[in-house]
């Protein structure tokens, strides 16, 4: 079956131009892909690149892939939202099945979708294994993914087994980089990675006020520095905020323990204002006058 779209042939073609856009249009071709490139320059050179073709396939058929695995989830919930049929069993089913079948393209939040519904029909033991399964399956995933203190949503997630899971898997990964060096280099260089943020956002108050303790002199004006001046990033989101919250928590907590320290935490970066909420959003930006 032919596609129905039509396309709008632009007069300044020549008439070789208006035949073969005419039979592109009836083939239904809409766009070239990196797949299509690659098939245009093995005609243009008379040989194929083996090695680009089969990465570009790869690239085309995993597209392909989620689009069909998002279909077959959406299909599964379909029969728990569609209708008032006594189909707890097919429902069950069927979302287990979609589940398992395409757990390579499940987030963290049609997992917790999954486990409330599980649990709230008293399915308690299917819910714990499909935590399981979830975790064995996507255990290769990058540390962020399992990081939901400092997902943008993380306060939706709710189940308490779910966040156990996901907080157990986080505690593995270690930072490769100290992050001492990550500060001083984007106090340096005024910037960073995406891994260095993550790096950051990672560190507890207890990580950052034992950092600050130990270090010394112009290094240790440096971290505090580089800690706090995502403050200056006007418009930033909220990805910075677990960085400058606890780094600013544990310069309180330093200042509280002595009068000397809370005149050398002044004399550091000022009188530090109220941590920002998580999720806040910021609508200036706030400068700092140290005492001179």
């Amino acid at each position: 079956m032919q596609s129905s779209t039509v396309t709008v042939i632009p007069e300044n073609l020549s008439d070789d131009e208006r035949r073969w856009s005419s039979l592109l249009d009836w083939y239904g071709f809409t766009n070239t892909d990196d797949f299509d490139l690659v098939l245009l320059d093995a005609v243009k050179n008379g040989f194929i690149d083996t090695e680009r073709l089969e990465e570009q396939a790869k690239v085309l058929d995993a597209k392909h892939k989620a689009k069909h695995s998002g279909q077959e989830l959406n299909d599964a919930w379909a029969l728990f939202h569609d209708s008032f049929d006594e189909n707890e069993q097919a429902v069950l089913e069927g979302l287990v099945t979609a589940y398992t079948d395409n757990i390579e393209i499940v987030t963290p939040s049609n997992l917790e979708s999954l486990v409330g519904l599980l649990k709230a029909l008293g399915r308690d033991d299917v819910a714990k294994e499909a935590i399981e399964f979830f975790m064995r399956e996507r255990a290769g995933e990058e540390r962020a993914f399992f990081d939901l203190e400092n997902h943008p949503f993380g306060e939706r997630y709710k189940d308490r087994d779910l966040r156990k899971a996901f907080k157990d898997k986080l505690a593995t990964f270690q930072t490769e980089v100290a992050p001492v060096e990550i500060l001083e280099r984007i106090d340096k260089n005024n910037s960073w990675s995406q891994k260095d943020i993550s790096a950051l956002r990672a560190l507890s108050v207890v990580d950052y006020k034992a950092m600050f303790k130990m270090e010394r002199a112009e290094r240790l004006r440096s971290v505090v520095r580089a800690a706090l001046a995502f403050e200056r990033i006007v418009n930033r989101g909220t990805q910075f905020d677990p960085i400058i919250n606890n780094a600013r928590k544990a310069l309180e907590e330093i200042a509280a323990e002595s009068k000397l320290n809370a005149r050398r935490v002044i004399k550091l970066i000022g009188p530090p204002p109220p941590a920002i909420p998580e999720g806040a959003e910021l609508v200036a930006e706030v400068e700092y006058e140290g005492e001179e």
